[in-house]
């Protein structure tokens, strides 16, 4: 049966089902299907037409004598002969007498005597007699004086027990013989099956049959073979009441290639054959005469069917969880008379992390007999939103003795939550050292929910009531960003009365804000208070800007598929300075400036207030429109390397060219033309000499193993925009059927940074097919600078494909352009042109020097799922040949041959 989508066809031409006349002979019959899309798969087979009728014209019998027959004599006057009967070919049964002039057995005579042998026949349409006769020598040569042989058999054969259709028993016997012809004689003869041990006696024959000499040997059996044992398939039963039942064994058989009743046991049960609840396993063993044992094993199950219940906890409640909830762990029991319980599912199942809110969680359980119980719960979080509640101590007010900052112990505040105190801290601690003047104190307390709640009070810390003014001064200020005469620098200095609180007046020897000169300037501050006078100073260090800024030039740009006139670049470039916010930055030539095609160096300066400056250059590339990827036909190929290989050398040959997994091969001259080849089938290059090579695809144990090999780009491809693979391939001789290839672009510093930019099953194995796929779009992140092809996997789902081998040939990253389809025929007059990219279509009565191109005018249209654009053109002489002109002027021509022009 055939499905609909498949085409058969046979050779000779047959009907299934009808009768076909076939000749006498063996007549080869081939079968082919296939899908319409180039996939066969073909299988044969032989009629064999024996026992035929002759007809009239092939009754004439034929004769064939033996040929001449010599013997040594048995006296002075000769021997006696031993000769086969000549052979006589009668297909219709017309021979009617047949004569000899001697006789085998007879006595000849020393010398040569002619034996004539006739055969009289009758022609059975005209009854016509004919005879026809053949001879041949009985040659009889005198015996020697001494007559002396020897046979020489071996000691013994030891061979493995033979089957039920025996063993061949081959062997080798010499002789030696100085009595003339002799023959050796052995029973049974070298080539004969036997079937077990044998005594094998040899007898060295004169040419008159007289024995000369005789001997004999042992052929032993040895068995070191196990029997074949076979056991029943898993069995499976059902007991009605849940006890154990009885169950019938169907036989376990085994067989022996020396033994032809191997002994068979195996573990049943005490109870012969009765089996309790449950999965019982049998293990049984077969022994030869030998002793070589066997095993196998199988099942017997008894299910119990009976009804399945599941039990659900009572609906769960957690209190003061967490903001992100709590894990749950709850247990669900399923009862079943026989334990029969394949699975209990729940949904979430237990020990999940439940956030706040009402859950509902539903629970199956499943028995050996496809059955179903549910049951369900809820699981109810409650999150603790409720701060805690603290209460701090009033405030404290101690005296220093001595004015000077003291340690002040404070009773701790009192703190409780509705669910969980985690924990109450105040800053200051309890027990720090305070300054004179009053500090507050803040104090929390957290819950295990993280909420929080907090109180203040201060801690006041009085000076004596005769000694309450103090002066305070900056620390120590350094000032690094200066200009070349210094720099204004402000700062506090003040005094203060703790016993009221009050701030007074203080009088230094350089002014806050007032400007400071370079280095290190001190400054005194002084306050006058109850007649006595308190003093403090400090260092102002102004320091001059020598960093210069920190400039941040782009790396390298590249501007692929550039018109040929150069275009406008724009780039930013950045800079830091740890004084001036905004330095100032100079490029040369300026971004927005316009490049020519080639690579133009820019330099960058960046200036800070204090006159530092810092450097930083880039390139701005511009590569015309073209291809990308360098040795696209493995072409240049390092220096000094050795000859040739019949079978490939590796790809790192290939300048440019890498291998990432496996190992690629590279055919160059002068063995990659030349039978063998490549050894998996023969293939011209697509352009040029040299060619590559790829092996991968799903092994005989379903593994995908696969080669891959990694060349270079010319420049990175600019993130975002488009470009066209082309490459030429070829399927080897030798793969079975097609594979999939996969070109992928790659990143060099990054090689785990990869994008699948194309895939395409490679079926052709007779020159090259030309793949052309549409445009791709680079990804907008990442450097792309490496192409890696490799054999790719199928998706899931897809049938898997047997390893094969591709050829690869003129691979390149090529400037978007229109690719222009083959053109059809309209059976209406016209011709529909297709082409893949905006483009202007112009046609052409004749290719010459020069071709006159002109624009077709007909109406476009795009299909917007594919991006084809299409018209069709009036058949004229003058809409002969086409083109696409590209949006840039551009006209890419390109194809893959078979013969390397």
């Amino acid at each position: 049966i055939i499905p609909t989508t498949l085409q058969w066809r046979s050779f000779p031409t047959v009907q299934p089902g009808q009768p076909t006349y076939f000749p006498p002979g063996t007549n080869i019959v081939t079968w082919c299907l296939t899908d319409g899309q180039g996939f066969m798969r073909c299988c044969c087979f032989e009629v064999i037409v024996t026992n035929c009728p002759p007809v009239t014209s092939q009754c004439a019998p034929r004769l064939e004598c033996p040929k001449e027959v010599q013997v040594q004599c048995e006296g002075g006057n000769g021997g006696f002969a031993f000769f086969p009967p000549p052979k006589v070919s009668d297909p219709c049964g017309v021979v009617i007498a047949t004569n000899s002039t001697y006789h085998s057995g007879q006595f000849f005579p020393n010398g040569k005597t002619v034996v004539t042998y006739c055969i009289t026949w009758v022609e059975p349409a005209s009854g016509k007699q004919h005879t026809e006769c053949c001879c041949f020598d009985v040659v009889v040569r005198c015996c020697p004086t001494n007559c002396v042989s020897t046979l020489n058999c071996p000691t013994n054969i030891i061979v493995d027990c033979p089957g039920p259709n025996g063993v061949i028993l081959n062997y080798t016997i010499t002789s030696s013989s100085n009595c003339g012809p002799t023959t050796i004689v052995c029973d049974p003869p070298s080539g004969s099956p036997i079937f077990g041990p044998t005594n094998v006696c040899c007898r060295l024959m004169g040419s008159s049959g007289a024995v000369l000499d005789r001997c004999c040997f042992p052929v032993q059996i040895k068995d070191s073979t196990p029997p074949s044992i076979k056991c029943p398939t898993n069995i499976t039963v059902v007991s009605s009441n849940c006890g154990p039942v009885p169950v019938t064994i169907p036989a376990v058989t085994a067989t022996d290639n020396c033994d032809p009743h191997p002994t068979v046991t195996c573990s049943f049960p005490a109870t012969a054959n009765v089996f309790p609840c449950g999965v019982t396993a049998i293990a049984c063993t077969a022994t030869d005469a030998s002793g070589n044992v066997a095993n196998c094993t199988f099942t017997v199950t008894v299910l119990c069917q009976s009804p399945t219940e599941i039990r659900c906890p009572e609906d769960i409640t957690i209190n003061c969880a967490s903001a992100n909830g709590e894990v749950v762990n709850y247990t669900v029991y399923a009862t079943n008379r026989c334990t029969n319980i394949v699975s209990i599912l729940c949904n979430p199942p237990s020990g999940t992390l439940f956030p706040p809110g009402s859950h509902a969680v539903c629970c199956v359980v499943e028995d050996g007999f496809g059955g179903k119980k549910e049951c369900c719960f809820k699981v109810n979080i409650a999150s603790d939103t409720i701060p805690p509640q603290i209460s701090c101590s009033t405030n404290v007010v101690v005296v220093s003795p001595n004015c000077a900052p003291m340690d002040v112990q404070y009773p701790a505040p009192t703190a409780s939550d509705n669910c969980k105190l985690h924990q109450v801290v105040c800053n200051p601690p309890s027990g720090s050292s305070f300054p004179v003047g009053t500090t507050t104190v803040t104090c929390c307390a957290y819950d295990e929910a993280g909420n929080k709640a907090c109180c203040n009070f201060t801690v006041t810390v009085r000076c004596p009531a005769n000694d309450c003014t103090r002066i305070v001064c900056s620390t120590n200020i350094v000032v690094s960003c200066a200009g070349p005469n210094g720099a204004p620098v402000n700062y506090n200095a003040y005094a203060t009365n703790y016993c009221t609180g009050g701030i007074l007046p203080v009088t230094c020897s350089r002014p806050s804000g007032s400007f400071f000169p370079l280095g290190i300037t001190t400054v005194c501050c002084t306050n006058v208070s109850n007649n006595a006078t308190q003093w403090c100073c400090f260092e102002v260090k102004v320091g001059r800007d020598t960093q210069p800024p920190v400039i941040n030039c782009p790396t390298n740009i590249f501007i692929l598929c550039a018109k040929a006139n150069g275009t406008k670049v724009a780039y930013t470039v950045t800079a830091t300075d740890n004084c001036d916010p905004t330095p100032t930055i100079t490029c040369l030539p300026p971004s927005g400036s316009f490049f020519g095609i080639g690579c133009t160096n820019v330099t960058c300066v960046a200036v800070d207030d204090a006159g530092n400056s810092s450097t930083c250059t880039f390139k701005v590339c511009l590569l015309p429109q073209g291809c990308y990827l360098r040795n696209p036909s493995f072409e240049q190929i390092g220096a000094n390397l050795p000859a040739a290989l019949n079978c490939g050398d590796p790809i790192s040959y290939a300048s440019g060219w890498s291998a990432v997994a496996g190992t690629p091969d590279l055919f160059r001259p002068p063995y990659a033309s030349l039978a063998p080849g490549n050894c998996r089938g023969r293939e011209n290059p697509c352009q040029g000499t040299n060619y590559a090579g790829l092996e991968g695809g799903y092994t005989a144990t379903g593994g995908f193993v696969t080669e891959a090999m990694m060349g270079t780009l010319v420049a990175p491809l600019n993130n975002g925009q488009k470009f066209r693979l082309r490459a030429c391939l070829s399927l080897a001789e030798s793969s079975s059927g097609p594979v999939l290839v996969e070109f992928v672009l790659a990143n060099s510093s990054n090689l785990a940074q990869q994008q699948v930019i194309h895939q395409v099953w490679v079926t052709q194995k007779v020159g090259w097919m030309q793949y052309l796929p549409p445009c791709f779009v680079v990804p907008e992140l990442g450097n792309w600078d490496r192409l890696i092809i490799r054999m790719a996997q199928v998706g899931p789902g897809a049938n898997p494909y047997k390893t094969g081998y591709v050829y690869l040939d003129n691979v390149n990253i090529c400037c978007c352009k229109p690719i222009l389809h083959n053109p059809v025929l309209d059976p209406n007059g016209g011709v529909v042109v297709t082409w893949d990219g905006a483009g202007r279509l112009q046609a052409t009565g004749a290719l010459g020097e020069p071709t006159e191109w002109h624009d077709v005018e007909t109406p476009v249209e795009m299909d917007p799922e594919t991006g084809f654009y299409s018209t069709r053109v009036p058949r004229s002489p003058a809409n002969m040949f086409f083109r696409v002109v590209g949006p840039d002027s551009t006209i890419d021509c390109d194809a893959c041959s078979s013969g390397g022009s």
